[in-house]
C-alpha cells in the first residue's frame, strides 16, 4: 500500500486509463456470511460492473497473515472514484482499494464522504 507499483502502473497505462478500484461484494461489514449470500452479491456487483463498461479483471483479496479467508475481487479499469465508493457502500463494504496513476494502491474508507484524490 502506498507505494508505487511499475506493474501496476503499466496495466493502467496499457488500457489508457489513470486509476482503478479493487471492489468485492463478500463479506460485507468485515462480517462473514455464508458463501451462498456472498455469491449472488458476487454476481449482483459483476452485473453492475458489466452495465459500466468498463475493463474488469477477475482477482482475490487475500489478508497477508491467513486469519481472514479469501474472498473474490474485481479490478475495474478506470472507473471513477466516486462511482467506486458508492458500490462499494452499495454492497456494505468498509473500505476499497484505490488504485492511482503510478500504480500505488490506497485504503479508501466507503463509510466517509468522497472527497478529491
Amino acid at each position: 500500500l502506498d507505494r508505487p507499483n511499475p506493474e501496476v502502473a503499466a496495466v493502467l497505462a496499457r488500457a489508457g486509463v489513470f486509476t482503478a478500484a479493487c471492489l468485492t461484494a463478500w463479506n460485507p461489514g468485515s462480517r462473514l456470511r455464508a458463501d451462498s449470500l456472498n455469491r449472488q452479491a458476487g454476481q449482483a456487483l459483476d452485473a453492475d460492473l458489466a452495465a459500466l463498461g468498463l475493463p474488469v479483471h477477475p482477482g482475490e483479496g487475500l489478508d497477508p497473515t491467513g486469519a481472514w479467508p479469501p474472498e473474490p475481487a474485481r479490478l475495474v479499469l478506470g472507473i471513477e472514484r466516486g462511482r467506486a465508493v458508492a458500490l462499494g457502500r452499495r454492497y456494505g463494504q468498509r473500505a476499497l482499494l484505490w488504485i492511482d496513476p503510478d500504480g500505488s494502491a490506497r485504503l479508501v474508507d466507503c463509510r466517509l464522504p468522497v472527497t478529491p484524490p
